[in-house]
């Protein structure tokens, strides 16, 4: 083959690709405020679909060539419907107007209801609404788990130990990074069986998967008693161990042998251990992948055991009608609700013609959980989000998005006894001792998100011949990449992920 005809088709490649494959990105603002739009659905001749964030991005990837007659549709609640041919998709910037919500205009129906009649009739459709089915889902899912200390004391009050002083206490504090961010991301298909209550068994076949986080800057355990370990050999080099004790009750004895003070390592983790600890790792990333987007499938309001009991318990709660307005081209209440017992605020939108639930926003106004006890507090102060529903050609519903924030607050305030036991005295009799107060805060962030871009139903036989054991190694990135997900189509990252970086980086 000559030179020519490599570089005809080397020219031939590159304009095939461009032909067919085309991401179109932009950013959703108010027309009047500029304020960007979240969770506006953003659909290519009405069928694949996919959701901008909360910064109002969104990149659109078409795979497959494209004609005039291919448009972009565009929706958004309280915004009137745009669509923009793909051939003249040009604005980096896109500007939706304002669409008064219908007020006052319940003669338009058949029927006039109060909020209280709505919600009777959301809850006597449920069953009908929502129905057992087998389906198959591409999805992307983020989740973000961000643990900040807000506080952080030791106090020494007695210390027998040289070494060990309140010096060295503030020394072991700044040693301790002030936030542990850890985010990752999947490109997945799903197979789902689901009840009416929710999803019964979740097989998945992952696609692409990353993982941001700093391995230097791991909030675990194990790290943070490497972290000590490497502060001890720095400081205190003792021909004894340590036992650690901490509060009044009788808790876990954690026992720090001297023998980690040694600059010299005895001993290598064998190319066998390390493999499998890789295998164990990549196991444990699917399997909590899988059971995480499970429970997050089933956190929604339709299970009556739901912590969101703002369907089934209609007597904890005051509910509004407070009009009528459009989504996704259908009519819909918006209802509002607040507690008289319960533990939400938030508004949900009911289609008028079967009334389905097509989204619901809510938070909580108090705090959920609150525990103090032997100087551990834990307080769960936020929960938070939004879902999304499509309405199926076969009239039942299936989530499109879904998105919750939590955050709890963990606190230890309480003493602690560090006491060293030397070796090599006969019964390790008690040598030296150090008292201290500990005060610790530390705030847990969580946010998980899920897109449905497409679904379809399967049939029961399909589904079982369906493995869903596959796994995926995740890969690993010190530093946001966004070539990592080019040519595929997800949610565009939030700040967060955006600003994130490892501190090697």
């Amino acid at each position: 083959m000559n030179r020519f005809t490599l570089f005809s088709l080397l020219i031939i490649s590159l304009v095939t690709h461009s032909t067919f494959s085309q991401t179109i990105k932009a950013t959703l603002v108010d027309q009047t405020s500029k304020e960007p739009i979240p969770f506006a659905t953003i659909s290519l001749n009405q069928e694949s679909w996919m959701i901008s964030s909360e910064q109002g991005k969104f990149d659109f990837h078409i795979n497959g060539e494209t004609s005039e007659q291919d448009s972009i549709y565009i929706r958004s609640l309280g915004y009137e419907e745009k669509v923009i041919a793909v051939s003249n998709f040009t604005d980096s910037i896109i500007k939706l107007q304002p669409q008064d919500i219908i007020l006052s205009e319940v003669v338009l129906l058949n029927n006039s209801y109060t909020a209280e009649q709505i919600m009777e009739k959301v809850l006597d459709s449920l069953q009908e609404n929502y129905q057992a089915n087998y389906t198959s889902q591409r999805v992307f899912y983020r989740d973000s788990d961000i643990n900040k200390l807000n506080n952080s004391k030791v106090d020494v009050k007695q210390s027998t130990i040289e070494e060990f002083d309140q010096h060295f206490a503030d020394k072991i504090i700044e040693e301790i990074p002030n936030s542990f961010p850890y985010h990752r991301e999947l490109l997945a298909d799903l197979y789902l069986k689901s009840t009416v209550t929710g999803v019964e068994e979740l097989k998945m076949d992952p696609i692409k998967a990353c993982q941001l986080y700093d391995k230097n800057n791991e909030f675990s355990s194990d790290k943070m008693e490497d972290k000590l370990q490497s502060l001890l050999r720095k400081h205190i080099k003792r021909n004894s161990y340590f036992v650690i004790k901490s509060g009044l009750i009788g808790a876990k004895t954690e026992e720090i042998d001297s023998s980690f003070f040694d600059h010299k390592v005895d001993s290598l983790v064998s190319a066998k251990d390390s493999l499998e600890k890789q295998k164990k790792s990549k196991e444990h990333f699917n399997s909590s992948l899988r059971s995480g987007i499970t429970d997050f499938l089933n956190s929604n309001f339709l299970d009556p055991e739901s912590d969101l009991d703002v369907i089934h318990r209609q007597n904890k709660y005051k509910y509004s009608l407070e009009g009528l307005t459009n989504l996704d081209n259908a009519l819909v209440y918006k209802v509002t609700f607040e507690p008289k017992r319960g533990d939400y605020s938030g508004i949900l939108y009911i289609n008028t013609e079967d009334f389905g639930i097509m989204r619901i926003d809510y938070h909580n106004v108090e705090p959920l959980r609150k525990i103090r006890l032997f100087g551990i507090s834990y307080r769960h102060n936020l929960r938070e989000g939004t879902y999304l529903y499509k309405r199926n050609t076969n009239g039942t519903y299936s989530i499109k998005f879904q998105e919750e924030n939590n955050s709890i607050v963990f606190g230890i305030e309480r003493p602690l006894k560090i006491i060293e036991k030397n070796k090599h005295v006969k019964g390790r009799r008690k040598q030296n001792q150090v008292r201290l107060g500990v005060d610790f805060k530390i705030q847990n962030s969580q946010k998980k998100t899920l897109v449905v871009f497409e679904s379809s139903p399967l049939t029961q036989e399909s589904f079982g011949q369906i493995d869903g054991k596959n796994n995926i190694e995740p890969a690993y990135l010190p530093k946001y990449d966004p070539a990592f997900w080019e040519g595929y189509n997800i949610l565009a990252p939030n700040q967060a992920i955006t600003e994130f970086k490892s501190l090697e980086q």
